[in-house]
């Protein structure tokens, strides 16, 4: 999963040692970016950014998990747009709306229950609070909190509750109790077609091709749940910034692919948002401009990014987690 020279097992020995989980990349990730290309197929510099992220309202580095120079492209954007004097709220997926108040007390820079305790003290404070003791992918948004420390930026879960997902993706929604779905949206925007079939297709990849059908549509809607919420999320701590604050959503891909997902949803609820769609890949091989058309191909006119940002291809590819599952 990690592109450092070490292996990834002895980086987490290393990190559970000495309770750091700051993100730290060999000498040949500091420049992790292969391309940048707009929908249309213009190229861009990392620094041409910086005019499309301070006309946007809200912005989304739809990113892969565990990719981790992805996430270090994130950091980089979000120092881009501080320096250019943008001082945006950072919201994450991984974090639910009711974790807000644990994330910002951390993040605040007046008193508050970390502040007499030593660095790595609070940090293993908030992580149980979190209930991201035992996750290795923390090292991967802790220096997103910590660069909010720094310069007073406001952070926010943006998720439902993990307990009330699973009971919805299982259950499903029908056969849940009112006091679980309050606050969950019954009406959603409908999603583009390309978008339906590639969250289908990733939901049965991602079980092994052995989830029932039922299953799977339980799933989708969960997703397409999530996504409203995460908009309405994004509506709401809207209202408790400046005109001038951006919102930069830290998300995976998939909720905002095919400019559908939370986008769209959020348009749905605000139809005159500007919202940029940034989303983060590895490349395939190197160069192959192959993979760049398979990018900017539209599905029934339907563009998956407004922007796409490659950057190299992890040094070691994942391993097949269906491979016990195939017959010899």
């Amino acid at each position: 999963m990690m592109k450092n020279s070490c292996s990834a097992i002895l980086i987490l020995l290393l990190f559970l040692a000495s309770g750091c989980s700051h993100l730290k990349l060999s000498e040949e990730s500091e420049k992790p970016i292969q391309f940048v290309v707009q929908a249309d197929g213009s190229d861009l510099q990392q620094n041409d950014l910086t005019p499309l992220l301070v006309d946007a309202d809200v912005i989304y580095l739809g990113e892969i998990h565990d990719s981790e120079l992805q996430h270090r492209v994130q950091l980089d954007i979000l120092k881009q747009m501080i320096a250019a004097g943008i001082k945006p709220a950072i919201g994450f997926e991984f974090f639910s709306r009711e974790q807000t108040s644990w994330l910002l007390t951390y993040t605040t820079a007046s008193q508050n229950s970390f502040t007499p305790l030593k660095q790595d003290q609070a940090e293993n404070a908030l992580r149980q609070r979190l209930g991201w003791s035992t996750r290795s992918d923390w090292i991967y948004y802790f220096p997103l909190l910590e660069l909010a420390k720094e310069h007073g930026l406001t952070v926010f879960g943006a998720d439902i509750d993990q307990g009330i997902r699973s009971r919805m993706a299982r259950a499903g929604m029908d056969n849940m109790l009112e006091i679980e779905t309050l606050g969950l949206a019954d009406e959603l925007a409908p999603d583009s077609a390309p978008y339906r079939e590639l969250i289908y297709q990733d939901l049965r990849d991602g079980h092994c091709n052995m989830a029932s059908e039922e299953l799977i549509l339980k799933l989708y809607r969960t997703i397409s749940v999530r996504n409203s919420y995460m908009a309405n999320s994004i509506q709401m701590i809207r209202r408790d910034l400046q005109p001038s604050q951006p919102v930069v959503m830290i998300l995976g891909r998939g909720h905002v692919d095919y400019n559908s997902g939370v986008k769209s949803q959020l348009q749905y609820l605000d139809e005159d948002i500007q919202q940029l769609n940034i989303g983060l890949y590895e490349n395939r091989s190197d160069p192959d401009k192959t993979f760049r058309a398979s990018l900017l191909e539209p599905v029934n006119g339907v563009a998956r990014h407004d922007i796409f940002i490659v950057t190299r291809q992890r040094e070691k590819e994942r391993d097949d987690p269906c491979k016990a599952f195939i017959k010899k």
